[in-house]
């Protein structure tokens, strides 16, 4: 073990220092040595005040009343809550509910069916084992020409007249 810098203050023996430190640290966690078997510093120990702190006394509440005796004929009113009207649910929104759907016309609702029901059933057939050649072949794409033809010549030719060119959305 080499011996510690004296606690005079001075700053010669550098290596002196550096050494003890090193030495220090290398041994902290050994039982027995300088560092490990320190006692606890006394400005550490926490003390315990085996007295309780005395009870807080609220202050009186200073009314007009109490300072002043011109205050004495002026009669303050006890406060009250607000009495707010009882309102239905305010926070919640309940959506009014929506119109029926169009039943639209049963030429549309043919065109729709050909549009879509044709090349659906050429793919649902062949999978159950239905042969597509001859009639059922011809049969679905007749469907499906005449349907979409039908939706195509159904759409509106150009803007809407009574409301005039689009501008976009309107707010």
């Amino acid at each position: 073990m080499s011996n510690p810098p004296d606690d005079t203050g001075d700053q010669d023996d550098a290596h002196a220092i550096d050494a003890a430190f090193d030495e220090i640290v290398a041994n902290i966690d050994r039982p027995g040595t300088a560092a490990s078997s320190a006692p606890w510093p006394a400005a550490e120990e926490a003390t315990v005040d085996p007295t309780p702190p005395p009870p807080v006394t609220p202050t009186p509440q200073r009314t007009p009343q109490s300072e002043w005796s011109e205050w004495d004929d002026i009669r303050v009113p006890p406060a009250e809550p607000p009495v707010e009207p009882a309102d239905e649910d305010e926070g919640h929104y309940v959506p009014p509910p929506p119109p029926p759907l169009p039943k639209g016309d049963p030429a549309g609702r043919w065109a729709w069916a050909g549009a879509i029901g044709a090349p659906i059933l050429a793919i649902v057939l062949p999978i159950l084992g239905w042969s597509l050649d001859g009639l059922t072949g011809i049969a679905l794409v007749v469907a499906f020409l005449a349907g979409f033809g039908t939706l195509i010549s159904r759409l509106r030719p150009g803007p809407r007249v009574d409301e005039g060119p689009d501008d976009g959305a309107v707010v």
